[in-house]
């Protein structure tokens, strides 16, 4: 594979390795996002910074360069670009990577070297990435430069018009097969405020892309049908065509982003509250409350529901709860039945909490049984303190290993008072820390009542068997024998929650990493955990362990 990329793959990542070697160290553990070869991954991240500054101060000094003087001046950084995920680029570094991105295409299309003269599909493959990349960062609210990311949609359409087609029958339609092409078209068409009739036409052959048969099983097309009825909703607004049709396309959209609330937030801010265009009817449909970092009931409702074991959503099969804790959902009996080894011990504690409610119920009277109730409601729900808390304060982000490495632990109660309304109202954390799991395996077969003199490593054991059993991958990342590889890895988000009416245990939830990914960091996330009210103090295990959040 290395000899398809010539000196330009001997240029950017010789020697560089997805681990340790003598000199290196990789600063990014994930994997690339474009896996040419083995043992490729990204640059030191110090040698990237440094190489930013050399291109800041050639740039302020306003020389100029050739494209293979930029290849060879910078390679880490071309290197950088091709294998980085888009959301990863640090926000000073985001202007430099679009100026280095752009000439990292321009060596590609001048081939000096003829390095792809034999392999032209290698520099399709290659200039895509990369022009898939600068859209989204040149849509970033940092640079802000929509028109320009238009211009690269345009240009990956007329190459994408030059391959050639699957199925002959759609040749003159290319759209139905590009449908994530024409998707991010008719995205910047609308950033770029072009609300005319080539607009409604692209929306519309965006939107017989996502309702056409070829495209039942291609992914995320649900969602490029939610933004195309999303972008028409607007256009048919500022074209003064009102009416059923307007009406059915914001319905799809509102719907969709309620049901997905946490996931289109991005989406959200990027073009529904976008300065500069008019007030856009799904934000309107939404209400001010959506875009509050606690979701409302009504969100909560309905929020998307999918089968725990695919992940198959209720917009593309019928699903069912489990008939014992009736918290997760399934698509199938054989779903369900896989997956049985993995949920059993969280189905079995939900089962426990229930009993443990009933016997609270019996023995302090129906308040404090309706208490406990509460924080088991509150524990076995979606809601901010339970995913993009958790997600911020184990630093998911900026570190993913630490899902395996890392743990909340934190302590719940029920609020005294008049019963409120909004069951997250009646209970609130009290405390709450992260900490290195190895730090504190005493403390939780303690707090879980399983502690048997020095059993540490068996309770290590056992979690790491419980995250591969989770994730369905080894401490290496590989999937376990006999699985097939997923699409998108998973991280786990671990917590031990105590409070009345649960039983301590350490609990596991995986999460796509890609969502992971493009979650905006919240430094200030615990102010959002209780509300209105204080927010949680930290929780100080009995060993005394640190807190670990700020320790990377």
């Amino acid at each position: 594979m290395l000899d398809l990329y010539g000196h330009l793959l001997r240029d950017l990542a010789t020697n560089i390795k997805t681990g340790k070697m003598a000199g290196y160290e990789v600063a990014d553990p994930r994997e690339a996002p474009l896996p040419v070869g083995p043992g490729i991954g990204l640059p030191p991240f110090a040698e990237v910074r440094a190489e930013v500054a050399r291109l800041s101060e050639t740039r302020r000094q306003n020389v100029e360069l050739s494209s293979s003087d930029y290849a060879n001046q910078f390679p880490k950084l071309f290197a950088f670009c091709l294998y980085v995920e888009m959301a990863d680029v640090p926000d000073d570094m985001m202007d430099d990577i679009v100026f280095i991105s752009k000439a990292f295409l321009r060596y590609l299309s001048e081939d000096e070297s003829d390095v792809f003269s034999r392999n032209p599909g290698i520099q399709y493959e290659m200039s895509e990435m990369i022009r898939m990349k600068r859209v989204t960062w040149l849509t970033t609210d940092i640079i802000n430069r929509p028109e320009e990311a238009l211009e690269e949609v345009e240009t990956q359409m007329r190459e994408w018009g030059r391959r050639p087609r699957q199925y002959a029958a759609l040749r003159d339609k290319p759209w139905i097969e590009g449908v994530a092409l024409y998707s991010r078209y008719g995205d910047m068409l609308i950033l770029c405020n072009k609300f005319d009739e080539d607009t409604r036409t692209a929306i519309q052959h965006l939107l017989e892309s996502a309702a056409h048969p070829a495209n039942t099983n291609t992914p995320n097309i649900v969602l490029y049908g939610a933004m195309a009825a999303m972008h028409m909703a607007l256009l048919l607004e500022v074209l003064d065509m009102k009416g059923d049709a307007q009406d059915r396309h914001l319905s799809v959209a509102a719907r969709y982003f309620r049901k997905n609330r946490t996931a289109m937030r991005h989406v959200a801010d990027l073009f529904l509250k976008r300065p500069g265009q008019p007030v856009h009817p799904v934000y309107l449909a939404l209400g001010e409350e959506w875009f509050t970092n606690r979701p409302t009931l009504r969100d909560e409702k309905h929020s998307l529901k999918f089968c725990l074991y695919c992940s198959k959503t209720e917009f593309k099969a019928t699903l069912f709860r489990c008939a014992r804790c009736q918290i997760v959902y399934y698509c199938s009996k054989d779903c369900q039945k896989a997956d049985w080894k993995t949920h059993k011990s969280t189905c079995q504690a939900s089962a426990e909490d229930q009993k443990l409610v009933e016997e609270m119920r019996k023995k302090h009277g129906p308040q404090i049984g309706q208490q406990a109730a509460d924080v088991v409601r509150w524990r076995n729900s979606q809601h901010y303190a339970n995913l993009e808390a958790l997600i911020h304060a184990l630093g998911l982000r900026r570190d993913p290993t630490r899902s395996r490495t890392h743990i909340v632990i934190r302590s719940v109660e029920g609020v005294p008072g008049p019963r409120a309304r909004d069951f997250r109202d009646r209970v609130r954390v009290a405390q709450w820390s992260v900490y290195k799991i190895e730090d504190v395996l005493e403390d939780i077969t303690k707090y879980q009542g399983t502690h048997r003199g020095n059993n540490k490593r068996e309770a290590y054991n056992g979690i790491q068997k419980m995250l591969n059993e989770l994730l369905q991958e080894g401490p290496d990342g590989k999937p376990l024998p006999g699985i097939p590889p997923k699409r998108f890895k998973r991280l786990a988000m671990m917590d031990l929650t105590i409070g009345p009416g649960i039983r301590p245990y350490v609990n596991a939830i995986a999460i796509s990493e890609n969502y992971v990914r493009t979650l905006k960091y919240e430094p200030d996330w615990r102010q959002h955990i209780n509300g209105s009210t204080a927010p949680p103090e930290p929780f100080v295990v009995l060993g005394g362990a640190d807190d670990a959040e700020h320790v990377f």
